[in-house]
Order: structure tokens, then C-alpha cells, then sequence
């Protein structure tokens, strides 16, 4: 099977069928989160079955574990924090042999539900890549502009990005968005490899926003790409996003409100999520 999509709204047959072949339960998985400088902090996973690993890459002292994760020490030959995050992000980690399937998480998200059924209708599917549609634009364009807007690329790096896409435009040829802050990947599909490498190809030569080249590489590997509805559509929520180096108690209380009441939750984040946006145009406008 090739690429395609598939939400959280399927049916209840679907969702079944698929937990019963055993896809998940029978394997072994590894979610795996890159921190490298004090740009985000550990966020302790709600999550946490037996035949799921979750190994945490970090830079400074390392503990054998910390907030549910066994913590692996970044290299320090490597100054650059984003390049090096972006790096294993992209390219992975070592151990990918050992598990059936691997999930990178952002260091600003947090695990708060199952990933049960995600992850085997990704199985299911036999992509290579999993990947979660973007929840609020639809196309690499909308995305360059409102990075534009919010002053997250300077004007060479955005001219750079707009020339690369302009052959799409062109062309006529849409191409969708995704969040990458969550990547699901298959290591047993030889076209994993030939996708990542393609993909830190394309953010290497403008490392800035490595969302704006990944489209340009789900077109060019469509069939090995399997696409999902955002995860913040779903009824049971699995993920919380933090504002980065937040902790505190009100993100505590956000935790409790996710896992407890999800609707609640879902009015709450989203309206938080238009405050957020509201504010960062206020001052960028000014």
C-alpha cells in the first residue's frame, strides 16, 4: 500500500479490525524527543505501555532516567543546537533496527493519550513515513507567508524558499502541509531512508524552517508517505503542545484538563492557540 489519509473520524469496524491485528501489541516501538540546549525541558509522557521505549537525547549531565525517559547524552563536538536537533529529528537515531516502528516527538509536545491505534493504522497502511496534516494551513505557500509575518525568516531566507517552490506554482501543483512536530517512521521500509536523506538534503541548504521543504519531499515520495488528520481533530486528545521553556502550575493544570476532560480541553487549547497568534501579530505589526 502506498500513501494516503485516514482521520480519527473512520469507523469503529476500522479502528477495531485494525487493533485486533496485533500490528501494535505484538511489536516493539521506540518514541524518541531531541533537546538539545534549554529551548524546551522533558515532558513526562501519560502514555506508557510496556513494548514502547522512550529515550530522550539531551545536551548537558545526563541521568539514567528522568519524567519517564532513558536519557542519552548529545554528542558536544557539534556547537549548533537547531542543526544538530534538525539532524536527528530528520535523519533519526540509532537502536532503528531494534523496533517496528519510531515516533519523534517535538520537545514542546507532550504525550498525553494512547498512540495505540496511530500507530497501527500507520502499520497498516505500510508507509514509511507517517505524517499529520498541518491543523490551521493547508499548503507550504500560507506557511511561508505567516512565517514571513511573524518575523521567523529573514528576507533571503524567505526569497530562498519562495524560489524553490515557484516550480510547483508554475506547475499548478498543490502541495499539502504537515506538523512536524510529530513523525511516525517505519524502519523496516527500505524508501525511510532514501525520504530522510532527501528531506535534511533540502533543509540544509536553507536551515531555517524544516516544514517549508518537507512537501516538496512528500511529493517526490508520495506513495511512502501515509497522511493522518492533525491530532488536535481528534475527540481523544494524545498530544499537548507547550509554549516552549513553559512549566508551572497552569501547565500542570492543562495536563490534568487534557487527560480528564478532553472537549473542555480542546475549547481551552484553541482558544489559547488564537490568543497566541493574536499577540505575536500585535507585536510583529506593532
Amino acid at each position: 500500500m502506498g500513501g494516503g489519509k485516514i482521520g480519527p473520524e473512520s469507523s469503529r469496524a476500522d479502528s477495531n479490525s485494525l487493533l485486533s491485528s496485533g500490528r501494535f501489541e505484538s511489536g516493539k516501538h521506540l518514541i524518541y524527543t531531541v533537546i538539545a540546549g534549554d529551548y524546551d525541558s522533558l515532558k513526562r509522557p501519560l502514555w506508557r505501555p510496556k513494548n514502547v521505549d522512550y529515550h530522550a537525547f539531551v545536551s548537558g549531565p545526563v541521568h539514567p532516567t528522568k519524567r519517564g525517559w532513558k536519557l542519552f547524552r548529545l554528542p558536544e563536538s557539534i556547537s549548533d543546537a537547531k542543526l544538530l536537533n534538525r539532524r536527528m529529528k530528520i535523519r533519526g537515531v540509532e537502536f532503528e533496527e531494534h523496533y517496528d516502528s519510531i515516533t519523534y516527538v517535538d520537545g514542546s509536545i507532550q504525550i498525553i493519550g494512547s498512540l495505540e491505534l496511530t500507530i497501527a493504522r500507520f502499520l497498516e497502511s505500510g508507509g514509511a513515513l507517517g505524517l499529520f496534516q498541518h491543523h490551521d494551513r493547508n499548503n507550504p505557500w500560507d506557511e511561508l507567508a505567516a512565517c514571513k509575518k511573524l518575523g521567523y525568516l529573514s528576507d533571503s531566507e524567505a526569497r530562498f524558499e519562495a524560489a524553490r517552490l515557484q516550480r510547483f506554482k508554475d506547475a499548478r501543483v498543490s502541495l499539502p502541509l504537515f506538523d512536524a512536530g510529530v513523525i511516525l517512521k517505519n524502519p523496516q521500509k527500505k524508501a525511510l531512508a532514501k525520504i530522510s536523506g532527501r528531506w535534511f538534503e533540502l533543509f540544509i541548504q536553507n536551515p531555517i524552517r524544516d516544514q517549508l521543504s518537507l512537501p516538496i519531499v512528500v511529493r517526490e515520495h508520495d506513495q511512502a508517505v501515509f497522511q493522518l488528520e492533525h491530532w488536535r481533530k481528534s475527540h481523544t486528545p494524545t498530544f499537548l503542545r507547550h509554549p516552549h521553556k513553559a512549566s508551572g502550575r497552569v501547565i500542570k493544570s492543562l495536563f490534568w484538563l487534557g487527560s480528564v476532560r478532553p472537549r473542555l480541553f480542546q475549547k481551552v487549547s484553541k482558544g489559547a492557540q488564537s490568543l497566541r497568534q493574536w499577540l505575536a501579530e500585535k507585536i510583529v505589526l506593532g
